[in-house]
Formats: structure tokens, sequence, C-alpha cells
């Protein structure tokens, strides 16, 4: 490898297309990208290539050069309010992209001003990491918003974590499936049922920290079943 040859443009999806593509999982929230019009029509452009009903969901505040400079808070109240007033979601997701991200702005608090619904912030910035990452981080923060999980338990039945629509087309299928929650639509209430799942099985890496999330705070084991070529760390057989 040449020495030009480190500096190359990443191909792999970015953050901001894994945040987007957890969140729309869930079919009564509405999505706000906090970044700039083109960063947004490129994260559309993805989630409507999967999934187009998913992208009709998702809005842009459409950062300007002036709004990181003096501020952004206006754009966002006004989506917000707008989507307050014209939309029936039970809760708001914003995906916030690089440059509001290092302005600092307190999103959860400056939407929840206005809102009477959950706020799920995530942060989909491209320092952070690719789409595994942004999918992984925005779930977690879904999960973080649910004020209680079930107690109940329903037997035999498993979660599916890690799927998600940015994936290459599968004919993969799995028996006893209560969920499959960021890879296929479910209702932002039903969240807290996941934690009736015996088992959650972690499909693909980027659902690890999920799956570890849930293990902490729900009491659902998991297992872990990929091929070892999506995880260099696994053994061969890449199930756990």
């Amino acid at each position: 490898m040449s020495k030009l040859d480190r500096w190359r443009v990443c191909k792999e999806e970015t953050a901001m297309a894994g945040a987007a593509a957890a969140l729309l999982s869930i079919s009564d929230l509405g999505l706000v990208l906090d970044s700039p019009m083109w960063c947004s029509a490129l994260t559309s452009r993805r989630i409507a290539e999967c999934e187009p009903l998913w992208a009709r969901r998702m809005y842009s505040t459409l950062i300007e050069e002036n709004d990181l400079v003096f501020g952004a808070k206006k754009k966002l109240l006004q989506v917000a309010q707008d989507m307050r007033q014209e939309a029936d979601y039970a809760v708001m997701g914003v995906a916030v992209n690089c440059g509001p991200a290092l302005m600092g702005d307190d999103i959860a608090g400056i939407c929840q001003s206005v809102m009477d619904i959950p706020v799920c912030v995530s942060d989909a910035s491209g320092f952070n990491g690719d789409a595994d990452r942004g999918w992984s981080d925005a779930m977690i923060s879904l999960l973080r918003k649910v004020p209680h999980f079930s107690e109940k338990k329903q037997a035999g039945k498993i979660n599916v974590i890690g799927q998600c629509i940015l994936d290459p087309a599968s004919d993969e299928s799995w028996e006893n499936v209560l969920f499959i929650p960021g890879g296929q639509l479910m209702m932002y209430g039903e969240l807290s049922l996941l934690s009736e799942a015996e088992r959650n099985v972690v499909v693909h890496p980027r659902g690890l920290a999920v799956a570890r999330w849930l293990e902490e705070n729900t009491q659902v084991p998991y297992s872990m079943q990929y091929e070892s070529s999506l995880c260099p760390m696994l053994g061969d057989s890449g199930i756990f």
C-alpha cells in the first residue's frame, strides 16, 4: 500500500445512515437529522433505497454555515414545534451530525422544551465511527427512553439483535421470534416488551452492545450467532 492510499475516502456506510436505520425502525417515531442539507440528503437517499416509506418520516434542520457560527437552536426549535403541531408521533428522534455535535448544544433539552413526547438524541457524527456504531448507539439511546420493561416472559421466544435494513438482502430466518429491534418495524410502546423474550440472539457484531445493555437492564441473556468473517475476533464457527 502506498502512502497515498491511507488517505482514500472510506467506502463504508456512515454513522448517520446507521442511526437513521435504527431510529426509523420505530414506526411511530419522527426523525430529525440535525445536519446540513446535503448530509441529510445522502442519508435520506440511502434509507429510501432500502425502505422508501421509512424515509417519509425523516426531516432535517438544514444547517448552514452561519448556524455553525451563531448557533442552530432556532432551527431545531422550529422543526420540533412544527412536528408537534402537524404530526402524531409517539417519540421524536434526533440524529446529530458532525457540526452540531461540535457545538455542544443541549439537543434533548431544546427539543423537550416544546415537545410533550420523549426525545431520543443520538450522536451520529462521523467522529464516532461507521454505520454499525451509529446503529448501536441509536438503539441504546432508544432503549434508555423506555420508562419500564415488562416482567412477563414468553416461553421459547427470542429477539433477533443486530439486523439492519442497510445490510444486503438475506433469506435467513429464525423461529419463535418476538421482535427484531432495529431491523423490522415495531412501535415505540413495544420496546418495553423486549424483556419478555427468553433470549436475545445477536446476528451481527453491531448488535452486541445492545444485547449487553438488555442483559444488564432486563436480565435477558444473549447468545451470538453470526459468521466469523463479520468479526475477526470470533472463532471458526462464529457461534458462541
